[in-house]
């Protein structure tokens, strides 16, 4: 089972407890679930854009630009319609920074919405 129909069930899970007012332990133990799950899910869309920059910089010998990060998400994720590729799981874009061409690093804010605060997550290369 892919990460995103993980999600997809634990918001599923979560919204149900909603609905018929279970227990408030329960919710919170699905609160949790939930924010498990967009933790690792949006751990696993960095590997996979990280990867694919990697293999872009080999083939190409350059990486996107700044400015053509979500076209180059667009592009080669293409068979992905399932959300904006250029957000993370709490709707927060993504941050896509190059360095003299070479390197990048991809950030996602995390929860808060804040850059560089203990929940951020990022990954960089090649």
């Amino acid at each position: 089972m892919n990460a995103t129909v993980v999600g997809m069930l634990v918001v599923i899970g979560a919204m149900s407890a909603v609905a018929l007012d279970v227990p408030e332990r329960f919710r919170a133990i699905s609160s949790e679930s939930v924010a498990a799950a967009q933790q690792v899910i949006t751990a696993g869309d960095l590997r996979s854009m990280a990867v694919m920059l990697d293999a872009t910089y080999l083939m190409d010998r350059r990486l996107p630009k700044e400015e053509e990060f979500a076209d180059w998400l667009a592009e080669t994720f293409k068979e992905n319609n399932a959300k904006d590729l250029a957000e993370d799981h709490w709707g927060h874009r993504y941050r896509y920074t190059v360095t003299k061409g070479r390197r990048y690093e991809l950030r996602s804010v995390g929860p808060d919405g804040v850059a560089d605060t203990e929940d951020d997550m990022s990954i960089s290369g090649p």
